[in-house]
């Protein structure tokens, strides 16, 4: 990525070339994005760093109800292109360990077995780790750590993270908990595309109520935060404009017009499960 790129080009980019065998990346950004925001102080200013461990809570909140069987097959949904992923694998054991409802409650679990969900917490926690945390920000082979640092790579041991002065945290880079702050509302639509769109890859199901089932029920009540100038390049209202466009209709031409760079994502993203038999219409 050219060093002139903005942070949100950059986020765009990252998540374009995401990797495609899990979705845990999906969830990760997601995790960050609300530990961030939960996280500020009462003046909105964000967190500095944020512990795995609350990662690994908000990943096992966004992946809870995942892991029951959806109606339309009877099965609990495919979250990795070779099978199960591991942490959905975890929290299904978990739940049929205690009461097999589908409506039981992440809280209620907490209080029925509170032991076992802190295994579960300590599991996941190390999981993210051990893989998503060193690989989120690699594209195309490279790593580009602009939006956290960590003390380890990819060769960390589980027993790494009781050792003294192990700092199991994510530090934000300068800036960026703000960024995160001023874009989420337009990047966590586009990531929840992504995510509900692997899945129907990966279980060959038609999309219909599919993202409704996996993040319908859990998004957070945020209030819209205006991205600032240069947020996403010099032309940054209009990509706004564009990207809230599309999420709603669908306007591909705006796409390849104001936006071209992150382009393809957008298409596969947001324009192609929203497109109609007609195109729209330019308003006159």
């Amino acid at each position: 990525m050219a060093a002139e790129a903005t942070f949100g080009e950059r986020l765009l980019a990252l998540l374009d070339g995401a990797s495609r065998s899990t979705t845990y990346k999906y969830a990760l950004l997601l995790a960050i994005l609300d530990a961030v925001m939960r996280r500020s102080d009462p003046d909105g200013g964000p967190p500095e760093a944020i512990p795995v461990r609350a990662l690994a809570e908000r990943v096992i909140e966004l992946y809870w109800n995942q892991a029951v069987p959806y109606p339309a097959t009877g099965s609990v949904l495919r979250q990795s292109h070779t099978g199960q992923a591991e942490i959905v694998t975890r929290i299904r054991g978990l739940r049929e360990g205690i009461d097999e409802r589908p409506q039981l409650t992440l809280a209620e679990a907490r209080a029925l077995a509170p032991d076992r969900v802190e295994r579960l917490i300590g599991d996941i926690e190390w999981k993210l780790v051990e893989m998503p945390l060193p690989r989120l920000q690699r594209l195309q082979g490279a790593d580009d750590p602009f939006i956290y640092e960590t003390d380890w790579d990819e060769t960390v041991r589980r027993a790494d993270l009781r050792r003294p002065g192990f700092r199991c945290e994510i530090r934000l880079r300068p800036g960026v908990g703000r960024e995160l702050l001023q874009l989420s509302t337009l990047v966590r639509p586009l990531v929840e595309r992504l995510w509900a769109g692997q899945v129907v890859a990966y279980n060959r199901l038609p999309e219909g109520e599919i993202e409704r089932f996996l993040l319908g029920a859990d998004r957070l009540a945020a209030a819209r935060i205006r991205p600032t100038p240069g947020a996403f390049g010099r032309s940054w209202r209009r990509r706004a404009q564009v990207v809230e466009r599309a999420l709603v209709g669908g306007a591909e031409e705006l796409l390849d017009r104001s936006c071209p760079a992150p382009a393809p994502f957008l298409r596969t993203a947001v324009i192609a499960p929203h497109r109609t038999e007609e195109p729209p219409s330019r308003a006159p």
